[in-house]
């Protein structure tokens, strides 16, 4: 039993073994591109750009996207290996310096410098089998070369010519609280969410806006960053909106906002013209109760002032003294009375009807955010006649 428990481990190491060597990348060198100038010595400039190129290439290999993977102590450079080596490019001599480098595959070139651009040629060996796997040639105009992201480009391109390395990648989308959306890539549809997932292939490699959107959700956005060759899994939780949770309206703040506000005001204005109403009828009372107990107007009513004034030859009645200039004054003093204290009336019953219509109304549902918009029950507008002479007050409801 014992025996037969050991052979049994002894085979799960053995596979276990097996699929990490198959798991397991090979590696490539990638040998800094020598610099060509037909016409002369190389300039800072062209160094420059061939060592910018470089480095694109070996950080294609980094990210271990391709097929490869960047072998340890590959930072040498081209011309630099053939001199010590004698190597003349030969498949040979440069399949000997891969195997001293420890890589199963070697990338090198070289950056010749023509009329207005660069001329970008590479190859790719097998170390193996001594054996020239690929080979490309790229053109590359001065002013992209000027540019570092386009030469980042440039430096992606020919790695995945020369590897095969994808130059797409993939956003994966997980709901966590919903099971149907769509998603969107910089403001644009890209795909659907179906049981909670859904996905977005053939990305170029860059910088998105991500976003979701759900029914009875608010948008979801993000900014991510898509990688050659490689998956982006991202989970979301959506946040429930205000159309998706049903309920009774709030009811109208009692003081705060603009409806409170609104009712205070009119409130305070209904009390004050009701104050006003009854000073100005009890101040016409106790006016009137004078006129009454002076005798004055005795054969008339307050507006009788036809005979309380008699003149005889240019001269006052002496039976009447003062009689026609406190006429006057008494009939003045009725009107002001009179006219201020139907207008303070009807103010207190516009000021009483305004404070009820702000606290009372209809709510209807606003479609777009879910907030509830106050409809006045009672409206009253002021209607002056055709012709001027008069005005009114309309009800409406």
């Amino acid at each position: 039993m014992i025996r037969a428990l050991s052979l049994t481990c002894l085979a799960l190491v053995m596979v276990a073994a097996g699929s990490t060597a198959a798991m397991a990348k090979d590696t490539i060198a990638v040998l800094g591109l020598e610099v060509i100038d037909p016409n002369g010595t190389p300039t800072v400039q062209d160094t420059q750009v061939a060592k910018d190129l470089t480095e694109g290439l070996r950080a294609r290999a980094k990210a271990g996207t391709g097929p490869y993977q960047l072998a340890a102590g590959s930072d040498k450079e081209l011309a630099d290996v053939k001199l010590l080596n004698s190597c003349d490019e030969g498949t040979a001599c440069m399949a000997a310096i891969g195997n001293q480098m420890g890589a199963a595959v070697l990338m090198y070139g070289k950056l010749e410098k023509q009329k207005g651009a660069y001329q970008v040629t590479m190859k790719l060996l097998d170390v193996r089998r001594k054996a020239l796997e690929k080979s490309s040639t790229d053109i590359i105009p001065l002013s992209q070369a000027s540019n570092s992201a386009e030469l980042q480009g440039w430096a992606k391109k020919i790695y995945g010519k020369l590897t095969g390395e994808t130059s797409t990648g993939m956003v994966a989308v997980r709901l966590k609280n919903a099971d149907h959306g769509t998603i969107l890539i910089n403001g644009e549809e890209k795909g659907n969410i179906t049981n909670g997932s859904g996905q977005v292939s053939g990305l170029a490699e860059g910088k998105y806006k991500l976003a979701v959107e759900s029914e009875g959700f608010h948008r979801w956005e993000q900014d991510i960053t898509v990688t050659a060759g490689q998956t982006n899994s991202v989970p979301v939780e959506l946040e429930k909106s205000d159309d998706s949770i049903v309920g009774p309206p709030p009811p109208p703040p009692p003081g705060g906002g603009p409806e409170g506000e609104q009712s205070h005001l009119w409130r305070n204005v209904a009390i004050g013209g009701g104050v006003a109403t009854v000073g100005l009828g009890a101040g016409f009372a106790l006016y009137w109760s004078k006129l009454s107990s002076t005798g004055k107007y005795p054969g008339g009513g307050i507006f009788d002032y036809g005979n309380k004034c008699t003149t005889h030859g240019g001269m006052l009645d002496q039976g009447v003294p003062g009689e026609c200039s406190s006429g006057g004054t008494d009939k003045t003093m009725t009107y002001v009375f009179g006219i201020t204290s139907v207008v303070a009336l009807g103010v207190t019953a516009i000021a009483l009807v305004k404070t009820v219509t702000s606290h009372g109304g209809s709510s209807s549902e606003h479609a777009e955010r879910g907030h509830r918009v106050r409809k006045p029950e009672i409206v009253v507008t002021p209607v002056v006649s055709p012709t001027g002479g008069g005005a009114t007050l309309q009800f409406s409801w």
